[in-house]
């Protein structure tokens, strides 16, 4: 397969910005500066054949307000109109793997969204297992993936806010009450998902497992719908596999998968640090994670024996005064040094790497 460019877009996805063009103008000029950027590894990019990898960091699409009112989530007309766009920059770029960070959307709560719902719930309370989609040969039994509602230690706050949301799903379809009734806490879903391009065309998505209280804030309340297919696919001859954020820190999946054997392990965080347990490449495989955190974007290849430049991970520490960031190392992975040009985006600095896949 030969070089690949990659583009890595650490944009602040904690700075909020009310409108989508604000997002989808520099979105676009990322996209197109790693696309010059790869051009200058090969000018002929046949189809179907990987030539670059762009990705951007969780939240990129959401819909803060400035006053805090409402909720972050977008509508899905919004959320279909944002995909055409991005469709769009895709069409333009011949053997790229576009992951435009995550979008989070709402869709209220009807007849016909409440069932799956309830199985998004049901399965991150108590995950139960299922089966491989969409990988050749693959299709296996594996373990069920672990969220954070059911895998939590410490609180009982999340679980027992999916519980209770879970009870009102159930009563909402048995229509013992009803949308309007002041019976539901809750009128609307939320999801934070990703999608996949690659080659001009939306070819997978992702939608994350985990939720750690990021919307009960909110003031238009909303139950977090957690996604539940499978995180990898063939994209290509290589296998891919897709975090978002916390289900990286909680190796979810890693632990979904019979054997660490991915190609590509590719990352979108808001701000979690690398966590090389956690990642599901084989050996001669990359991780690619773009955060908001430009300490934690970068290529890491996994590598046989002590590497020679290991991966660099970052742990927080707190103390009496402050939280103190120390920095670690781990064998076994080649940490690549990005090219010498660097561009800024949107006040996010837009890193290239070239990695060498197999043929």
């Amino acid at each position: 397969m030969g070089k690949v460019l990659v583009g890595l877009w650490s944009r602040d996805t904690h700075a909020k910005r009310n409108f989508s063009h604000e997002t989808l103008i520099p979105l676009g000029k990322a996209v197109s500066a790693t696309k010059e950027m790869a051009a200058t590894l090969s000018s002929k990019v046949a189809d179907g054949m990987l030539s670059s990898i762009f990705v951007a960091p969780e939240f990129l699409f959401t819909q803060p307000r400035k006053d805090n009112t409402g909720t972050t989530a977008m509508t899905t007309l919004r959320r279909d109109w944002i995909l055409e766009k991005i469709k769009s920059m895709a069409s333009t770029c011949p053997g790229m793997l576009l992951i435009p960070g995550t979008i989070v959307f709402k869709e209220r709560i009807t007849s016909e969204t409440v069932a799956e719902a309830i199985k998004s719930v049901q399965q991150a309370i108590s995950p139960v297992r299922t089966t491989v989609a969409g990988v050749k040969s693959r299709n296996i039994p594996i373990k069920p993936y672990m969220t954070y509602e059911a895998s939590d230690k410490t609180t009982t706050a999340s679980k027992a806010h999916y519980e209770q949301s879970l009870e009102e799903l159930s009563l909402f379809e048995k229509n013992k009450i009803i949308s309007g009734s002041g019976g539901m806490k809750h009128s609307l879903l939320i999801n934070n998902r990703t999608y996949v391009f690659f080659d001009r065309q939306r070819i997978f998505s992702y939608g994350k497992k985990s939720n750690m209280g990021d919307y009960f804030e909110d003031s238009e309340k909303g139950i977090y719908v957690p996604g539940r297919e499978d995180g990898f696919t063939e994209i290509g001859k290589l296998k891919v596999g897709f975090e978002v954020c916390l289900d990286h820190s909680l190796g979810m999946l890693k632990e979904h998968m019979q054997a660490a054997d991915l190609d590509l392990h590719v990352i979108a965080s808001a701000e979690v640090p690398n966590n090389a347990s956690n990642c599901a490449t084989k050996v001669g495989g990359f991780t690619i994670h773009a955060s908001a955190n430009p300490d934690f974007s970068g290529v890491f290849k996994k590598v046989t024996g002590m590497g020679t430049q290991p991966m660099t991970v970052y742990k927080f520490e707190k103390n009496k005064d402050a939280t103190v960031k120390t920095e670690e190392t781990v064998r076994g992975w080649d940490n690549v040094a990005p090219e010498k040009k660097e561009v800024e985006i949107d006040g996010g600095p837009l890193r290239f790497y070239v990695i060498d896949l197999p043929d």
